[in-house]
């Protein structure tokens, strides 16, 4: 039934990386469930078995036993509570065990910025599908799960525009690195155009594959436990909304227009703006984030630097 309801999810047009997604945690549900019949699991089961997983999730390669946040906890719930909806529809069960019941629910902590040193920390640790995403976040101020995960690589433009008045053989100068096109969901238009810094084309000019395809190749919710699993690792803690609240704070100390760095964000509202998004900064900070650019070493391995004001 696990794998009728995947391909249910295919033939109508779910993404690969949701489908993957969806597959891998019917499998752990599987390996657990998998030799009951449907409308004889309870929701307490299914609850105390996502519980339990809080606490354990194996041993990895390194010998430490991995662990799963109460996001991918939550996720495992929806996909479970939809997976029993469509058991019901088909007449394989009577009732959703998990209707009615309470979802995990995450902490959504408190707003704030990274600093330079964290986030190249981050950037150097972080699973290379989800560094576009990151970077286009921290340095672009797209929303990594509404905006990013939209796009396609045909909507990022790293054509660069040179400025012939004030270029020399020596050291040419540009107008311009490209732009993002950013859209409020795949079948609509544009909502703006976000023009890209010298910094962020370098992080996407390598990274953009000639044929094409979507910029972000996992499941949104992947995307945070991936993201979350960098700032483990580099020993950060992740403010929320950390990458859209430091490009709109190290952006507007180095352009000193609150103007400019709200069109870019698409926001329409001044107070809003000023009381959740600008945060204070030390002093050269502005310039040290963004000449955080990325440096190849040997076989590829992308390690961020962040260069000298």
């Amino acid at each position: 039934l696990a794998k009728q309801y995947a391909e249910s999810k295919q033939s109508r047009g779910r993404s690969a990386g949701h489908v993957k997604d969806l597959k891998f945690r019917l499998k752990k549900f599987g390996e657990k469930f998998g030799k009951r019949l449907v409308h004889e699991i309870s929701g307490e089961q299914v609850e105390k078995w996502i519980e339990s997983m809080k606490l354990t999730r194996g041993v990895g390669a390194d010998g430490e036993s991995q662990t799963i946040s109460v996001g991918s906890q939550a996720n495992y719930w929806r996909n479970l509570s939809s997976f029993f909806s469509y058991a019901v529809a088909n007449g394989h069960a009577a009732l959703n065990p998990l209707e009615g019941r309470e979802r995990p629910q995450v902490p959504t902590g408190e707003v704030g910025i990274l600093s330079v040193d964290e986030l190249t920390r981050v950037l150097s640790v972080a699973d290379e599908r989800i560094i576009p995403a990151l970077v286009l976040g921290a340095f672009a101020g797209l929303r990594p799960e509404a905006e990013t995960i939209l796009l396609n690589w045909e909507d990022i433009n790293l054509d660069k525009v040179l400025d012939e008045h004030k270029s020399t053989k020596r050291k040419p100068v540009y107008k311009s690195f490209g732009y993002v096109n950013v859209r409020r969901s795949k079948n609509k238009a544009s909502v703006r155009h976000v023009p890209i810094s010298e910094n962020l084309h370098d992080w996407l000019i390598d990274r953009k594959p000639a044929t094409g395809g979507p910029v972000v190749p996992v499941a949104k919710n992947y995307l945070a436990e991936l993201r979350q699993a960098a700032a483990i690792e580099a020993g950060v803690e992740w403010p929320h909304d950390a990458l859209r609240h430091s490009f709109a704070s190290y952006h507007r100390a180095a352009h000193q227009s609150d103007h400019l760095t709200m069109t870019l964000l698409g926001h329409t509202n001044m107070r809003t703006f000023k009381v959740h998004y600008c945060h204070s900064l030390p002093p050269g900070a502005a310039e040290s984030y963004w000449n955080i650019f990325p440096t190849v070493r040997g076989e590829r391995k992308i390690v961020p630097l962040a260069a000298a004001g």
